[in-house]
């Protein structure tokens, strides 16, 4: 119940995210708005959990280490659909933030060769973690390796925030801004540790392998 209350607010709290950017125009489409926007994946995720379904995690030692029996065992369509959804809104934030830091980085470079005095300024936005994420963001999308693939991005989403968005440092610029990135950045990384520890459902790449293999 719970999960389901947190999935309403998600809902309502995106749906006026996308209209202030896509209908009013007072926002522009960001790296934070798309963060909270994966916020909805991670509670789907919770929700997915509620689902009586085959699988069966251990609630504690399931969210850092793989459990066995979860291995011989497929999710349900109605959770593998969840998990799909959660799946592809996470990917969708890091291929966002990931071209953003490719437009970047060819800036910083044009800039450089040109010698363009702010060719050096740089705030917690460009960091090369979002290439990373960038990357890990295809295993995701498609399941291959999707427990690997998941905990490599939670451990990334956990390091840029803790060394770019350290907003308890008293030269933080504008620590409002970067407590904000800080937790979504966190949320975002338990739900990929949530994701782990489920499973990725029947719609991957991995339970293609693995049918493959059965035959």
């Amino acid at each position: 119940m719970c999960s389901l209350c947190i999935l309403a607010y998600d809902i309502i709290d995106s749906l006026e995210l996308l209209s202030e950017v896509f209908l009013t125009g007072q926002l522009v489409l960001n790296e934070l708005i798309m963060k909270k926007l994966a916020l909805f994946g991670c509670t789907c995720l919770l929700v997915a959990h509620s689902v009586k379904d085959t699988v069966n995690v251990n609630r504690y030692a399931g969210i850092l280490f793989e459990d066995d029996d979860k291995k011989n065992k497929m999710a349900g369509k109605r959770k593998s659909a969840a998990l799909l959804a959660s799946r592809l809104l996470m990917a969708g934030l890091f291929f966002f933030v990931g071209l953003r830091q490719l437009n970047r980085v060819v800036a910083r470079d044009f800039a450089l060769f040109v010698h363009h005095p702010q060719s050096m300024y740089r705030d917690g936005h460009d960091n090369n973690w979002l290439l990373m994420e960038f990357i890990l963001g295809v295993p995701l999308a498609i399941g291959y390796k999707s427990e690997w693939s998941a905990r490599a991005l939670a451990a990334t989403l956990f390091l840029e925030a803790f060394t770019c968005w350290n907003f308890w440092a008293p030269d933080q610029f504008r620590p409002d801004h970067a407590r904000s990135h800080f937790v979504t950045n966190m949320a975002c990384g338990g739900g990929l540790l949530l994701l782990q520890a489920f499973g990725a459902g029947r719609y991957t790449v991995d339970a293609m392998l693995e049918a493959k293999k059965t035959q």
